[in-house]
């Protein structure tokens, strides 16, 4: 019969070659809850992220709502998406976009723009539709 090392004799168990990431949570906004959307950022915790996606939302208020905004991210180190066309997000100060169903060139002009990347995944082809865009999240 073999003779075991006591436990205390034992060399230690590897450790993990990757810390855990920590997640931070991300506001995404929809038509419930667009009209809040302000007053629930300011309730988000630092180092988050908020993605706007301001589908009913006219131009005048889209530019007055994503600064309002922005000065928020700006205080509580949110990082800051847009679903809007890429040239747009840039010029309104957003650090990167969201690239809805069927409107994948975005992601090139994005990544041209150094905007990060976002696209919806709620499958296994959208998952390697983004993979392949290099999308972020």
């Amino acid at each position: 019969m073999r003779c075991r090392q006591p436990l205390a004799h034992r060399a230690p168990a590897a450790r993990p070659r990757h810390r855990p990431v920590a997640l931070q949570p991300w506001l995404v906004s929809d038509a419930r809850n667009q009209h809040r959307i302000v007053r629930l950022a300011r309730r988000m915790p630092v180092g988050g992220g908020l993605l706007v996606r301001p589908d009913e939302l006219g131009r005048g208020v889209l530019v007055r709502q994503f600064r309002a905004l922005r000065a928020i991210a700006a205080g509580r180190a949110l990082t800051l998406q847009l679903a809007v066309r890429p040239a747009l997000a840039r010029r309104l100060g957003a650090a990167g976009v969201h690239v809805r169903h069927g409107a994948h060139g975005d992601a090139a002009i994005a990544r041209r723009l150094g905007l990060r990347l976002s696209m919806p995944v709620h499958g296994p082809d959208e998952a390697a539709r983004a993979r392949r865009a290099r999308a972020a999240m």
